[in-house]
């Protein structure tokens, strides 16, 4: 949990089950977040502007559908000014353009080092957690 006890929010984003789900079982490990998830960036900016407390997103950059992740990252800071975010790409970071001051997470990535970049993001106020295992 973070210092005040209230659990970080983190929105993933990502239209491949497969990233989606392996992300959720790095971060569940953690107690301090609550999850929500998204598979397109129309559904990530509604969940977004349904939800008052917004800590960290987590969004691919090539989103499929309409908006991507760029988009998203923009429309999201419209309502959370504070939120941080964290891009992911299979593309690495050469493809973040414009947005290099946010941190890029290159597919695959492995199970630590995701949950520390996601840690970075949420101001290190997460909880213990041992980190191992698979790469996605």
């Amino acid at each position: 949990m973070s210092e005040s006890n209230q659990p970080i929010v983190v929105l993933l984003v990502d239209d491949d089950y497969q990233v989606t789900s392996f992300m959720i079982q790095v971060l569940e490990k953690d107690a301090a977040y609550v999850i929500l998830t998204a598979n397109s960036g129309k559904t990530a900016l509604e969940i977004a502007q349904a939800s008052p407390e917004l800590h960290v997103v987590v969004t691919e950059i090539e989103l499929s559908g309409e908006m991507k992740g760029f988009e998203l990252c923009t429309r999201i800071r419209q309502h959370h000014p504070s939120v941080k975010i964290v891009l992911t790409s299979a593309g690495g970071v050469s493809q973040a353009g414009t947005y290099t001051d946010l941190p890029v997470v290159a597919k695959p990535f492995l199970a630590r080092e995701f949950a520390a970049v996601v840690r970075d993001a949420a101001g290190g106020k997460t909880g213990s957690a041992t980190l191992s295992g698979p790469a996605f």
